[in-house]
């Protein structure tokens, strides 16, 4: 299968903090090409003992994005996810065939073993929410910045603000 129109941009409009728990991924394909896409996850640093060898540990289970959007050229896939650690490892299965991830689209038909490749996998390593003063002020309609001017000893804060014309 042709999977050249599968698309998908880390720390983008494709893939952001939505809010201080919250990440939002999107996925674009060509209008029809997929039936299923499903979200493989997990925590970049969690992983497991098992016999020796230690193995990533994903999110509990695969979950299917949604169809969000479907213009004349392409369907748009989606899905919001709260990671516990406000960071995430993540790639895509394509109809259950295919893993689509930051470096290549992996034939899991042919090679299944890939499907833990993590070298191959989309990052996201932190969120965090913005800060107070940040929230506060934007809620104000405020931008700007603040100078800070040091002479004989002492700190005089200059504040430049500008108000957003609506």
């Amino acid at each position: 299968m042709d999977y050249s129109s599968v698309h998908h941009e880390a720390k983008s409009a494709m893939a952001y903090a939505y809010d201080h728990e919250t990440v939002h991924l999107r996925l674009r394909a060509k209008k029809g090409l997929l039936k299923k896409v499903t979200l493989i996850a997990g925590d970049p640093f969690q992983y497991s003992d098992k016999s020796g060898s230690f193995e990533w540990v994903k999110f509990e289970n695969e979950t299917s994005l949604t169809l969000e959007a479907t213009t004349a050229t392409h369907d748009v896939f989606f899905i919001a996810i709260k990671p516990p650690y406000n960071r995430v490892k993540y790639a895509f299965i394509l109809d259950d065939k295919a893993l689509y991830g930051t470096r290549e689209i992996i034939d899991l038909t042919v090679h299944p073993e890939l499907k833990t490749n993590l070298f191959n996998y989309f990052n996201f390593p932190a969120f965090s929410p913005s800060s107070n003063w940040i929230q506060t002020n934007y809620k104000k309609g405020k931008s700007g910045f603040v100078m800070f001017n040091y002479l004989n000893n002492q700190v005089n804060e200059i504040p430049y603000f500008f108000n957003w014309v609506r």
